[in-house]
């Protein structure tokens, strides 16, 4: 028996390093400053994916650093007034954009821009979206849970435990703070995902398997 794992085609998210990408979040239009950190999280917001405990730890995140950050939620779903209504309790909305449902070259283009990732799922496959991050070099925090750590490991990013909002504020913090740390998981996640998970590399093992 052989596992073979749906990929990703890592090409979309390469970037010319002689051109600067505009900062700029898709959909709603608004230019994010160069100082600022992008956290990102994209997908369907329904209680599954942890979203209550992101802007809980969000909160707290931004309480005890002095950097500059925008939380971005991109995606739809039965949450999303819910959402919306917790972070105007919470006092982050200065802070916090939602995008709504993104045409894929417009997540690309955010996956692309965006320094953090945060996947805080309670229940996964094996999450294209965390691929789809790493490809673009994104340090990736995600919770343990289905194939998830065969994407994130301790060279490839950061696992946390599920509805761990504390977890979730801890590694923000790490990785807004440590500069160098967020870019070397970054980098360290792309190299990983285009070694096991281009469809490349995933079309290869597929038609060895069918020769076999």
């Amino acid at each position: 028996t052989q596992l073979i794992y749906g990929g990703v085609d890592t090409s979309l998210f390469e970037v010319d390093p002689k051109m600067k990408l505009s900062r700029r979040i898709p959909k709603i239009d608004q230019q994010i400053s160069d100082d600022s950190i992008i956290i990102t999280y994209l997908g369907r917001l329904i209680w599954a994916k942890g979203l209550r405990e992101l802007l809980h730890a969000y909160k707290e995140t931004i309480s005890q650093i002095n950097a500059e950050t925008m939380l971005v939620i991109a995606g739809a779903g039965e949450l999303s007034n819910e959402l919306k209504s917790q972070v105007q309790r919470l006092a982050i909305s200065d802070s916090v954009i939602f995008t709504g449902n993104l045409e894929y070259e417009d997540a690309v283009h955010l996956f692309n821009i965006s320094d953090i990732f945060v996947h805080p799922s309670f229940n996964e496959g094996l999450p294209r979206v965390v691929l789809e991050s790493a490809a673009a070099g994104n340090a990736v925090i995600a919770t343990d849970v289905g194939s998830t750590k065969e994407i994130i490991n301790s060279q490839t990013g950061i696992l946390i435990e599920p509805k761990n909002t504390q977890q979730i504020t801890n590694s923000l913090i790490q990785l807004i703070n440590q500069p160098e740390l967020r870019k070397k998981l970054g980098k360290d996640a792309k190299l990983h995902v285009k070694r096991y998970f281009d469809w490349h590399v995933i079309t290869q093992q597929f038609y060895d398997f069918l020769q076999e």
